[in-house]
């Protein structure tokens, strides 16, 4: 343990999870520190429960997935649905400062977890809600798990992504990974949700209701799609587009595949030296991005003829030795074996039926409190005999804080690029933290992504910056100039936290490393984020999204079938997950200096980041060589399992069956009672084995209907259903809309768009009030004058010497 202590002590947390979403929720909090208790039902939760494999592997997958949610807790069991077991967790919780609980509303109401009643009797208590649909709005009673919360959310659709796509678009549905990757993102939602609630209590000692859907915290990954729609009507998702830059496209060499990630001007000239200058790389139809994106089907094939000559590794090598983001398809042993994660220590190990096996450590590392692995999972019941010892602990004093926003009062510098670092300001700024862009007009990443307003390239009228600024300050300042790093230091000395993606040694360069700035400011707590991590033998690596998919192993268990070629997961994923993970770690960082006074260095991998999605896969592998292959949409424990085609072009709809009543009322809303009888699809092992002919039905009766009608009519039967939603589909959802999830700005530049906003409730905190993102340069006077007193004088001097631009 470090010596400094652990990141969350304190806390004391309850939970009643089930699964993914709640447990990997309370996970993050028991990792860093927060005392866990897990409450189970008498035989234990469902994940301990659940049966074999109808695909008739050997089934080790519940067990390294429970062992891999459930470190640091302690666990008990308690009959909820008796007065003895109800009263024993009234008890737990009368020490506890949050409760966590996932499942469906009609849970909530069976267990008597309604919130009113837990708020009389506790009234300091949080308590936080994971449901697939949320509390409120027309789909709070659907029933919905992973692939229909990944569906509706949009992620299906989305999936494989840019710089992936479909060949057959009507053959080849929206694609969903062998992983629980919507659950693992609705937990880390909820822990970030759950910690704003922690704040908000700061300031006055209230308990509060946190509010969490799965659709939501789906929907908050879409902002690239969703801005793009909002801003072109054009719908991103699995389908080749035309505002792409290019090259960024998944191609094939002499072992396998690789991306070829040379989007901008800076890495293709690089890259064309990397292939040799070859004559046709100077033809103006591949002039810049834009019109190499509108003219890939020329170029593309001229770039296969010199990827085909050379292996992955080789690529890889040749391009980074250049800080080219060009990257192979790891597998996932090849990851676990890297020696970037071995350098940087990343697996733990737990024994899983008698043998010890790796899963994913933390999503990020907090280098004075590390998350640590205390305990393993505990044995069913294993401390019982500890429950009237679990509640004697004083209460902890609140800090005195004017009431408002849980972040009011935090001042925060933003030198984040393009997406992951920008999406995790716009939470903080989101919540009432001071956000101030520190940017330069000599280098507009961020700002010159497409699409843009009316199809005008300019620095305020990009969509994605747009939708990634709302409630932020920008100041301009070129750190290319002493001056400018000077007047940087000044506002370091005066804020909370800085946050940046930059290439690992550039800060250093600027002379702002994190030595540096805790000189200036030993309070500030600095997040750096990259693709690899900021220690190891490819700390130096560049990559974008694609290249984080490739290294993580997500894409070896992402396919629609064992001999399809590595698929990335949509929507430039990994930025927003690692913006929200990092967002997580600031959170973490901030209670501990409120308690401790010291600030403190974070490294985020977004690799890491996302490895978290696949802890059975790396199980498997540390325990038998080889991960589970993938299966497309189905499930190794439900059937029928899968997205079926629509009425309608490029619709879809997600269907999940796990239980003899769901299967019986699925054939029943089919028009067809009599196939739950027939010996083909009595048993569901049976039904698994014939699964082809048991989608072909189902499509027939699918096809004749729009994905909403579907999802609709199977929701009222009772069977989980979910419409794979299209970045259109989700701006005009009846649910999102009704939820207040879809919000408009108005840019003085750009125009007026919608956008999805804040996907979470936390009770007793004021309404947010959207503000557009800034245009470049727009609060530079407002914040050098207001936090480091410059004068007019000053000011003009600085402009003159172009030192804010």
């Amino acid at each position: 343990m470090n010596e400094s202590g652990l990141v969350l002590e304190g806390l004391r947390v309850v939970e009643y999870g089930n699964i993914v979403s709640g447990p990997y929720c309370s996970k993050l909090l028991a990792d860093g520190g927060a005392q866990v208790v897990k409450v189970e039902p008498p035989d234990g939760e469902a994940l301990r429960r659940r049966p074999p494999s109808l695909a008739g592997d050997e089934d080790h997958g519940s067990a390294s997935l429970f062992q891999f949610l459930n470190t640091n807790k302690r666990g008990v069991t308690l009959d909820l649905y008796s007065d003895e077991g109800h009263r024993a967790l009234w008890g737990l919780l009368s020490d506890a400062d949050i409760f966590i609980w996932n499942g469906d509303p009609e849970l909530g109401r069976k267990l008597r977890l309604r919130y009113r009643d837990l708020r009389k009797a506790h009234p300091r208590l949080i308590v936080t809600a994971i449901t697939p649909f949320g509390l409120t709005g027309p789909y709070r009673n659907f029933k919905g798990d992973e692939l229909i919360v990944y569906n509706m959310g949009g992620l299906g659709y989305a999936s494989p992504g840019m710089p992936d796509h479909v060949d057959d678009p009507p053959a080849e549905p929206p694609l969903h990974p062998r992983a629980p990757v919507a659950d693992i993102i609705t937990g880390l939602v909820g822990a970030v949700a759950t910690m704003m609630a922690v704040f908000a209590r700061r300031q006055d000692g209230k308990g509060r209701q946190v509010d969490v859907s799965g659709m939501d915290a789906i929907a908050s990954m879409i902002g690239r799609d969703t801005s793009i729609y909002s801003y072109i009507r054009e719908i991103a998702g699995r389908l080749p587009n035309i505002f792409a830059l290019q090259p960024n496209d998944m191609m094939p060499c002499k072992d396998g595949w690789a991306v070829i990630a040379t989007p901008y001007g800076e890495h293709w000239n690089r890259f064309v030296e990397v292939m040799g200058d070859p004559d046709w790389a100077s033809l103006e139809v591949f002039a810049n991005g834009r019109l190499r994106g509108a003219n890939w089907d020329a170029l593309r094939p001229l770039i296969e003829g010199w990827s085909m000559q050379h292996t992955g590794e080789e690529i890889m090598r040749m391009a980074q030795g250049r800080s080219i983001p060009c990257f192979p398809a790891f597998t996932v042993g090849q990851m676990v074996d890297s020696d970037q994660i071995k350098s940087r220590d990343y697996f733990w190990t737990g024994p899983v039926e008698g043998k010890p096996i790796k899963v994913p450590g933390p999503p990020f590392k907090l280098t004075k409190t590390p998350h640590t692995l205390r305990t393993l999972a505990p044995a069913l019941g294993q401390h019982n005999k500890d429950i009237g010892n679990m509640s004697q602990r004083p209460a902890p004093s609140e800090i005195e804080r004017p009431s408002g926003m849980p972040l009011d009062g935090i001042h925060v510098l933003d030198l984040g690029q393009v997406v992951s670092v920008p999406h995790c300001g716009r939470i903080l700024a989101w919540m009432g933290a001071d956000v101030i862009q520190i940017e330069s007009s000599n280098r507009l990443t961020s700002r010159s992504s497409p699409p843009f307003a009316q199809d005008r390239q300019g620095p305020n009228t990009s969509a994605l910056y747009n939708a990634l600024g709302t409630n932020k300050r920008s100041c301009t300042l070129d750190l290319t100039t002493s001056q400018g790093v000077e007047l940087l230091k000044g506002l370091v000395r005066v804020s909370d936290v800085v946050i940046e993606n930059f290439a690992t040694r550039t800060m250093l360069k600027f002379g702002l490393g994190y030595e540096t700035l805790q000189e200036l400011n030993p309070r500030i707590i600095m997040l750096s984020v990259s693709a690899f991590g900021r220690t190891g033998p490819m700390k130096e690596y560049v990559g974008m999204h694609s290249a984080v998919n490739l290294f993580s192993g997500v894409c070896e268990v992402t396919g629609y079938s064992p001999e399809d070629r590595p698929r990335i997961l949509g929507t430039i994923l990994p930025d927003p997950v690692s913006g929200t993970a990092a967002c997580m770690a600031i959170l973490e960082a901030l209670y501990y200096r409120e308690r401790t006074g010291q600030g403190q260095h974070i490294d985020l991998s977004m690799s890491e980041t996302f490895v978290n999605f696949i802890p059975e896969s790396v199980a498997e592998y540390s325990r038998v060589g080889h991960p589970p292959p993938p299966m497309g949409n189905r499930d190794p424990y439900k059937v029928p399992h899968g997205v079926y085609r629509c009425k309608g072009p490029d619709r879809w709809v997600a269907i999940s069956v796990s239980t003899e009543q769901e299967w019986r009322s699925l054939c029943s809303a089919i028009g067809q009672p009599e196939l739950a009888q027939t010996p083909l699809f009595a048993e569901p092992s049976v039904r698994w084995q014939h699964h082809d002919e048991l989608d072909d039905i189902i499509i027939r009766w699918t096809r004749q209907r729009s994905h909403y009608e579907a999802m609709h009519l199977l929701q009222e039967a009772g069977v989980p259903a979910g419409a794979a939603l299209d970045p259109k589909d989700l701006l005009n959802d009846p649910h999102l809309k009704a939820r207040r999830r879809v919000v408009w700005t108005d840019h003085p530049e750009a125009g007026r768009h919608r956008m999805v906003g804040m996907v979470w409730d936390v009770g007793d905190v004021p309404r947010l009030k959207y503000r557009h993102a800034p245009c470049i340069g727009q609060h530079t006077e407002e914040v050098l004058r207001e936090l480091l007193g410059l004068s007019e004088q000053d000011m003009g001097r600085l402009r003159a010497e172009n030192v804010l631009t």
